[in-house]
């Protein structure tokens, strides 16, 4: 129990068994001198983070020190008395919801430039909520982490795909779900003990690209096929979909599916991202409904989101290891699998190789660190009962694990998805429009108009969108590259 008492300068004080949690004598004072400690040099954090502040002490004192920082407060209980005008915002409530919160009001950017301020007495007291918050805190920070590495090593190339999508993708579709129930396919090692239940299974097959292989091989046609990477490697998977021509949902910025799959539908995942919202806009779609989902890092996680938007439940979870099966990586066969035999040799047999890539890709045994992200990533979903999990692997996920013999009770139902095919202007026609796009972006008057765009094209094309002459530069390259196109 905590009771309120009055320190020497006359202010309130919490104590906890006869001990003082903030100073006695002046506490004010010692929230500034606590957090001037955690000032390491160089410039003022953009957003500060309390954990375990105590009647606002901590919150008051950070907007002193630092005026135009972002002052965001975690409430580790209702009895340390945090005010919530002491911070931009106030996180109250159970740690199942923290993950929202963090996602809500610390963006991928604001990571880079964030003080963490934890107050010890508060978190002594309440040591379970506050270990809790902190691996929440921890996972945010990761997965923040990863996104950025990502945008740093992909930005361009985004922006890039995003055109090359809408100019060059000549059918586009809708998709509506009938019946119940789906399978989400992956294609971690535990795959291959799916293919009895997938052959049996008359739902819904969504697929990841990466499991096409593996799918292709054992005759099981995949119903939807889901691929959001950007980069070259990307094109493996969908090369055996050249002649199936099964649709694709994707967002604009991943691989350019009429390099990979000419002529296969295209079921545009919204990512609510500035670029490719305007560009959704440009294809004049209508009322058409397209899946509108969280970016993410993981195809898996888009494909979970995608499942959801089509009402597709239960869904039963398939080769979604996010670990290594001794050494292997994926099921076999795998679109990898040539690249891997095509180093072999005899001073560096395929078996070798798969065991060192397998030993030097991995942080800790059995999961690399991007496995890792994604894994804490699905962990702040919490639990989701119509989420099932078919031979999980040893890497607890927040899905139920059923067994083989729980099968034939959880399995989806029979389903169908049926497709629209969508009219959209000519590729000349969208040319002219992102040209036109481009050039009122870049002018002086459009900045207010189109800042959240201007912002995510500096972000990804690595420019300062304030300064007006690097502005113009990198955007004159892009136009003149996007006119530079053969598109008729």
């Amino acid at each position: 129990m905590l009771i309120r008492e009055t320190a020497r300068n006359g202010e309130p004080i919490l104590t906890h068994q006869g001990k003082a949690l903030f100073s006695r004598f002046n506490p004010s004072r010692e929230a500034e001198r606590y957090i001037s400690s955690q000032i390491k040099g160089g410039s003022p954090p953009e957003t500060v983070l309390i954990l375990g502040d105590i009647l606002g002490y901590l919150g008051r004192s950070a907007r002193k020190l630092f005026p135009q920082a972002r002052v965001l407060g975690i409430d580790l209980s209702e009895e340390l008395e945090n005010p919530s005008e002491s911070y931009d915002a106030l996180f109250r409530g159970n740690d199942a919801h923290l993950a929202d919160f963090l996602s809500a009001e610390l963006d991928d950017q604001a990571t880079q430039e964030l003080l963490i301020l934890q107050w010890e007495p508060a978190l002594r007291i309440f040591s379970q909520i506050g270990a809790g918050h902190m691996r929440t805190v921890r996972r945010r920070l990761l997965i923040a982490g990863g996104n950025l590495s990502t945008l740093r090593g992909f930005g361009r190339r985004w922006i890039k795909n995003s055109l090359l999508n809408f100019l060059f993708q000549p059918n586009f579709v809708s998709a509506a779900l009938t019946g119940r129930g789906a399978y989400l396919i992956a294609s971690g090692p535990s795959l291959e003990r799916c293919r009895e239940m997938l052959a049996e299974g008359d739902a819904v097959k969504i697929t990841l690209a990466s499991s096409l292989a593996y799918m292709h091989r054992h005759r099981l046609k995949p119903d939807l096929l889901v691929q959001t990477d950007p980069g070259f490697y990307a094109d493996y998977h969908l090369r055996l979909n050249r002649d199936e021509a099964v649709p694709v949902a994707m967002p604009l910025s991943a691989r350019p599916l009429a390099l990979s799959a000419p002529g296969t539908p295209l079921l545009i995942i919204d990512q609510q991202e500035p670029l490719e919202r305007t560009l959704i806009q440009l294809l004049d779609l209508g009322d058409a409904p397209l899946p509108a989902l969280p970016s993410t890092g993981t195809v898996a996680a888009s494909a979970l989101f995608l499942s959801r938007s089509l009402k597709a439940e239960p869904v039963l979870l398939c080769g979604l290891d996010l670990c290594y099966n001794d050494i292997r990586t994926h099921a076999s066969p795998h679109s990898f699998d040539p690249v891997f035999a095509g180093g072999s040799s005899r001073l560096a047999p395929l078996y070798s190789r798969r065991f060192d890539y397998s030993r030097r890709t991995a942080s800790e045994p059995g999961q690399s660190r991007a496995l890792k992200i994604y894994a804490d990533w699905f962990t702040g979903l919490g639990e989701q009962p119509q989420i099932f999990r078919l031979y999980p692997s040893a890497v607890a996920l927040p899905f139920h694990p059923i067994s083989a013999s729980e099968f034939h009770r959880i399995a989806p139902y029979s389903s169908r998805i049926s497709y629209t095919a969508l009219s959209v202007p000519k590729p000349s026609e969208r040319k002219a429009a992102v040209i036109s796009l481009l050039k009122d972006v870049n002018r002086n008057r459009s900045q207010d108009r189109h800042q959240p765009l201007l912002q995510e094209l500096g972000e990804k094309l690595a420019f300062d969108w304030e300064s007006v002459e690097e502005r113009r530069s990198r955007l004159e390259e892009l136009t003149a590259w996007v006119s530079s196109l053969g598109v008729r």
